[in-house]
């Protein structure tokens, strides 16, 4: 699988996602539509201030996955979480994890209630 969009199963429209921030009083966020292997490293070229405290990996597939840890990971702040939702279930995105942390100072935890999902804490 090359790509989510359209093999993922039910999703929802942006107009659909909107309302559901709306609804819920979210106000500091940004959607952009689009590949995720093109519109990331435009976005982090374009807001050098960028910094992250918690960055929810969900995309189930290798290549996004590698564009989201390379291009964020350094903008994950010391103490920062990366919450790995399909860690060791999906193959493509636990290939990108492991590939990525190899020789990394980074322990990839788990909770204790459940498998799903694993976690970093950036030192």
């Amino acid at each position: 699988m090359e790509k989510f969009e359209g093999t993922a199963g039910q999703g929802i429209s942006i107009h659909e996602l909107e309302e559901v921030l709306a609804h819920k009083k979210f106000q500091n966020y940004e959607l952009i539509q689009g590949d995720i292997t093109q519109t990331i490293p435009d976005y982090v070229a374009n807001h050098p201030e960028l910094k992250i405290s918690l960055l929810h990996i969900d995309v189930d597939v290798y290549q996004p996955s590698v564009t989201i840890l390379n291009h964020l990971f350094d903008r994950v702040v010391s103490g920062g979480l990366l919450v790995f939702d399909d860690f060791a279930t999906v193959s493509g995105e636990t290939k990108a994890i492991d590939e990525f942390f190899v020789g990394k100072d980074s322990i990839i935890e788990k909770l204790s209630l459940s498998h799903i999902p694993s976690y970093v804490r950036k030192k």
